[in-house]
């Protein structure tokens, strides 16, 4: 479901600036399935396939102007697997073998595993599904013979000796961002996580091997916005998300404008001031912020006040710019500077 989520500002640098976003992943379960193959001397082979469905909760961090994917935490969510039945015959003995649905809760124990680079593949060691429930029942029926026993998979007393979260290994593992619109003020993003693993494990008692290979591929999708530089301003200054740029404050200044120079949604004038050129021409100073300007803008000129015949470009001042920035003005009897911004 589509929804603007809270953020947190990690950092904000010449209009940069990174936030963790919370996001619900839902599992594809038409394309997320485990197929096991199990094979047992002289009783033969038998497969399956367990239907993957649920949710996986996750905290992202990006950088939403560049959509550059920089860390992942999964923090919960459930995961379940469908039942799956095996049922193995050789003369007069027969084996079954049960798998009960089994949960598993996403984690990341380490927290936010930090990306080195940007094709958002994911470290298998730093995430993992720790299984919550989930047994195995294994009967064996032979003439005097009708034995059943049930294993608990989350107890290592009971499976083997193996800890719940080692017990699906996903290999690759990555996130995938796509920039589905964008406004003046938002982002609309869509997420996609792809885990594949595979285990691969023989037992042998009495000549007897029993080997068990499971195949899995987990494909899951979120949806989130997030702000962009202009959207961040927008939610400092207590504005409606859909405020536009060009829209003047209540001071007649436009919003974008404000924005550009770092200031308050009340702030009734901008930083510049008047002086003289060496010939003697006029010319605007204007007074950029330290931080740089947090968009970028462009200059126009004319010789009316109609902004629509305002012609002749001046060029732009790019995002980040810093220090005093002048703006001549030829000679004549009128001229007017016109600033916009993207």
């Amino acid at each position: 479901m589509t929804r603007l989520i809270s953020l947190f500002f990690i950092m904000s640098s010449l209009g940069c600036f990174s936030v963790e976003i919370p996001v619900t992943f839902d599992v594809d379960a038409e394309a997320s399935v485990v197929r096991y193959d199990i094979s047992i001397t002289q009783f033969g082979t038998d497969s399956d396939t367990s239907d993957i469905r649920g949710t996986l909760d996750a905290l992202l961090t990006i950088e939403p102007d560049t959509g550059r994917l920089e860390g992942v935490e999964f923090t919960g969510g459930l995961v379940s697997f469908s039942p799956v039945e095996f049922d193995f015959s050789f003369s007069v003995a027969a084996i079954d073998i049960d798998f009960s649905t089994l949960t598993a809760v996403p984690e990341s124990p380490e927290g936010i595993e930090i990306l080195a680079n940007d094709d958002g593949i994911l470290s298998p060691s730093a995430h993992f599904l720790d299984f919550t429930s989930g047994t195995v029942t294994l009967v064996a029926r032979a003439p005097g013979v009708n034995d059943r026993t049930v294993i608990d998979v989350t107890e290592p007393s009971q499976n083997g000796g193996v800890d719940p979260d080692s017990l699906a290994a996903l290999d690759d593992l990555k996130v995938t961002l796509v920039e589905v619109s964008r406004s003046q003020s938002e982002i609309l993003w869509e997420a996609t996580f792809l885990a594949t693993g595979r285990i691969s494990d023989t037992q042998t008692q009495d000549d007897i091997s029993v080997t068990l290979t499971s195949n899995a591929s987990l494909h899951a999708q979120t949806i989130f916005k997030t702000p962009t530089n202009f959207g961040n301003w927008l939610i400092e200054q207590d504005l409606n998300m859909t405020t536009q740029a060009e829209t003047p404050s209540s001071k007649g200044v436009p919003f974008g404008l404000l924005h550009a120079f770092d200031l308050s949604k009340d702030d009734e004038t901008l930083p510049f001031f008047a002086m003289k050129q060496a010939d003697g021409n006029p010319a605007v100073m204007m007074d950029c912020p330290e931080g740089g300007l947090r968009r970028e803008i462009f200059i126009n000129r004319s010789t009316t006040l109609d902004p629509a015949l305002a012609t002749d470009g001046l060029g732009s001042l790019p995002l980040g710019t810093t220090g005093f920035q002048e703006i001549p003005f030829p000679a004549g009897p009128k001229n007017f500077a016109w600033l916009s911004t993207p």
